[in-house]
């Protein structure tokens, strides 16, 4: 990161204005099937928090209110209640016209996975009705057949420690290997496997060998096949059933998880949370705290074992190093995940206070590279997680609210920490280290560490700052200087954010990563980074357009000396450098993960819906809404009649997401004009019909875009286009310029896979768009929609059909699906 760096004295005499991040939203999210509070560090959080983001899903909203398909039923009845096909309809776009076997396989196992997930998914918490040896016997038999080969089971495992434990070292590799020996073995002529328990703690660490296996095929099968070494194929030709998961938590149910606990099933719950975390097949979903309830238990299960004290205060223990430095990794790994989780789920801590812990690093016994490796990392990242932890106890802080310099001053702490001992230039090349040897493995442990250190930093400043400028374009906090400062910090880190991810992503950082160590822990923390850079993007370009529509209204005039035609330097390398990194993007992650192909598809039809109308469609729905005439919202596209239209309100009233928003926008007209966003009533003898267009504003808030000069535009749009340091995108920002991406750093792909747009540009531009928003339009009001209409006809259709196209629809829902 070489991005500005702030200080009180940037703030004048703001430095104590007061920051509450909750003020602009409603942070609680209620759906049938949950309750829950998105938090200001929550990436959901945005899409309520920015009144321009929310306005856009009611755009989605009324897409969706317009569908009157069949198959909206079918939909809801299947996904949102059974998860019975596990389908998104991402998929369904992708598979709706064109046809692309590599694209449909890949996706369609993990689809398949997530299906199975559901329909199996059992909680360790709940007791078998009673574990007698009949019900254990059964469980057993179960074991077995979901255990893959004796070949397999090894490699996998070998795979797991050679791999993965440095970054997940949760058991000792010596003693669960023995462990795992004893309890299952194979049958030498039928080759089948054959599960013994002999003792209580048996159960729980095959509940812990399932998962790993389990997590490591996943990690395979996120490695592209031509970076997978020789050895590894056959893992990938052959998965480890995802029924290993919920056999596992079978396994774990035997146990009274609620009332006692031990350090293997502690085990096996945290490689069940870190699972939950990293899964491809649906993981913590984008608000990452689906598996935040297990995380609770198992802190409050470390404290009841003791882990909070360190071991030199047992007896039964102290003398064992080996026990006792297990006992601290697991502490330690521990409060990595509780900050890990606050900075991207933007969930509290549900740590003790740090005076109730007394834990000690594990005691080196060796001279090893590796442990040297994580010794030295752990020294770092406890005073990192320290300041971590302030910035978001200070930010959901609900006695006493921080100042703008409490909070920025925690944040560059907290920054410089990072650039100080996680500097990217620090990276250790390993392409001439012998690829295994332990000083390679700990090498990449120390790049993995100092990338994932600077992805964190950023999902936290992608976060916080972005709500600055939120908080500072609201009439209550107005200030122009401050929003300026924000804006620039939020499209530094925009581009950082892009930068760095792309870069990995196009293999810019080949020499410092193999994506057979790295991939499994990397990709998920990417993809929520990019769902943040994402939400900015779209933020940035609607207040872009709407800044644009209002200097060309005669509504309104503003004191600068922008014209229009300017914003087009800022629009034009935003759009590019989006639509550069989404090339790299969809390739890369697109078809390895269920969220990062919903990100795509959701991605690219935002992004073509605003290219496309600009923010024209804002001001139709308004004008719609509050006429009585009728409301042509996309060229043929009418809805007409007070029925329509009523329910319309209704649904946004009976939303309190969809009210304020709906609510706070009103249409400029000939009877006042607007200054800098203050209203200024005209003379009688102007009021005179206007054939203009309705351009809207919104009333709570104002568009500080308007405040920019052409000096701060030109500088804007220098770091979309020269601030990249790793990732090698074309300077030139011409819209119509062609993605040639990806061949500077990338070498081991061959130029077919590279460059398989052409299946892309027909889903995401097809010239069905515009006519089948307005059959969709149509057939809201009864109109049939011609001969030629199929419930799957265009590309966006089967989007809507199955997407809740009915009056229960919240924007909960909307929130859920669209981004």
């Amino acid at each position: 990161m070489n991005n500005s760096v702030l200080s009180q004295s940037d703030f004048g005499e703001h430095n104590n204005d007061v920051i509450d991040l909750y003020e602009s939203y409603n942070a609680l999210s209620m759906k049938n099937s949950s309750h829950e509070e998105h938090t200001p560090l929550n990436p959901m959080a945005y899409h309520k928090k920015d009144h321009y983001t929310a306005f856009f899903v009611c755009y989605m909203f009324l897409t969706i209110r317009a569908t009157t398909s069949s198959i909206c039923e079918k939909f809801k009845s299947t996904w949102k209640s059974n998860h019975s096909d596990g389908a998104s309809k991402w998929l369904l776009l992708l598979d709706l016209k064109y046809q692309d076997s590599e694209l449909q396989e890949s996706i369609q196992r993990i689809i398949n996975d997530r299906a199975k997930l559901y329909e199996a998914n059992t909680s360790p918490f709940l007791r078998l009705a009673d574990s007698n040896p009949e019900n254990v016997e059964g469980l057993i038999k179960t074991i077995e057949q979901v255990l893959p080969s004796k070949v397999l089971c090894e490699n996998y495992l070998d795979f797991f420690f050679h791999f993965m434990s440095i970054l997940r070292p949760f058991v000792d590799e010596d003693t669960f290997k023995k462990d795992v020996a004893r309890i299952i073995s194979f049958d030498d002529v039928t080759l089948k496997p054959k599960v013994k328990f002999s003792e209580r703690r048996d159960c729980a660490i095959v509940a812990t060998f399932l998962i790993i296996i389990r997590y490591a095929s996943i990690a395979v099968s996120v490695i592209d096949e031509e970076e997978l070494p020789t050895f590894l194929i056959p893992l990938k030709e052959n998965p480890v059933s995802v029924k290993a998961i919920p056999v596992a938590q079978m396994c774990l149910s035997i146990y009274k998880v609620l009332r006692k606990s031990t350090i293997h099933i502690l085990q096996a719950l945290l490689y069940l949370r870190m699972y939950f975390k990293d899964c491809p097949e649906d993981g913590d979903g984008l608000t990452l705290i689906q598996s935040q309830q297990l995380f609770g238990f198992i802190v409050q299960s470390a404290l009841a074992m003791g882990l909070h004290r360190d071991p030199v205060n047992y007896s039964q223990i102290s003398n064992d190093v080996k026990e006792s430095n297990l006992r601290r990794r697991i502490w330690y790994s521990i409060v990595n995940i509780d900050t890990e989780t606050s900075i991207l789920a933007g969930s509290l801590s549900v740590l003790p206070d740090p005076s109730l812990v007394n834990v000690k690093p594990p005691m080196k016994t060796s001279v090893d590279s590796i442990e040297n490796a994580q010794a030295e990392d752990l020294e770092k990242s406890t005073e990192l997680n320290q300041i971590w932890q302030k910035f978001c106890n200070e930010v959901n802080n609900m006695q006493e609210k921080p100042t703008l310099s409490t909070l920025v001053g925690t944040l560059e702490r907290a920054r410089k920490f990072v650039e100080t001992n996680y500097s990217m230039k620090d990276m250790i090349s390993c392409k001439e280290m012998n690829c295994g040897s332990r000083i390679f493995r700990s090498s990449m442990f120390k790049n993995v560490k100092i990338l994932e250190k600077n992805l964190l930093q950023l999902s936290l400043e992608l976060s916080f700052y972005v709500g600055l400028t939120i908080h500072y374009e609201s009439n209550a906090h107005l200030n122009a200087d401050l929003y300026k400062i924000f804006f620039k910090k939020s499209l530094e880190n925009l581009v950082s954010a892009l930068d760095i991810a792309g870069a990995y992503l196009a293999g810019a950082f080949n020499d410092y990563f193999r994506s057979v160590y790295t991939n499994f822990t990397l990709l998920p923390l990417l993809n929520t980074t990019i769902y943040r850079a994402s939400n900015i993007v779209v933020g940035s370009l609607l207040r872009a357009y709407h800044a644009q529509e209002l200097l060309n209204s005669k509504f309104y005039s503003s004191k600068s000396n922008v014209s229009s035609e300017e914003f087009e330097k800022l629009i034009n390398p935003l759009c590019k450098r989006y639509e550069d990194f989404m090339f790299i993007y969809k390739n890369r992650l697109g078809t390895k993960y269920y969220q990062s192909l919903k990100m795509t598809g959701a991605g690219k039809y935002s992004f073509v819906a605003l290219k496309k109308n600009k923010f024209t469609i804002m001001n139709k729905i308004i004008k719609y809404l509050e006429s009585n005439e009728k409301g042509q919202i996309n060229e043929d596209l009418f809805l007409n009649g007070s029925k329509t239209r009523e329910e319309i309100k209704k649904t946004f009233q009976s939303n309190k997401s969809l009210i304020r928003v709906y609510a706070e926008w009103m249409q400029l007209s000939n009877s006042s004009k607007w200054e800098n966003g203050n209203r200024i009533t005209k003379e009688k003898d102007d009021d005179k019909p206007s054939e203009e267009p309705a351009t809207i504003i919104n009333i709570n808030n104002s568009n500080m875009l308007l405040e920019f000069t052409k000096e701060e535009i030109h500088e804007y749009s220098d770091i979309l286009i020269n601030a990249f340091r790793f990732c090698s995108f074309p300077k030139n920002t011409n819209m119509d310029a062609s993605k040639e991406l990806l061949q500077e750093h990338t070498t081991s792909s061959t130029p077919s896979e590279l460059y398989n747009e052409e299946f892309y540009d027909k889903i995401f531009h097809d010239s069905d768009f515009d006519s089948q928003m307005s059959r969709l339009f149509k057939a809201s009001k009864g109109i049939a929609p011609g001969n030629d209409y199929t419930a799957s006809d265009g590309v966006f259709g089967e989007i809507f059909d199955q997407l809740m196209g009915s009056s229960t629809a919240t924007v909960d829902d909307i929130l859920k699906f669209q981004f």
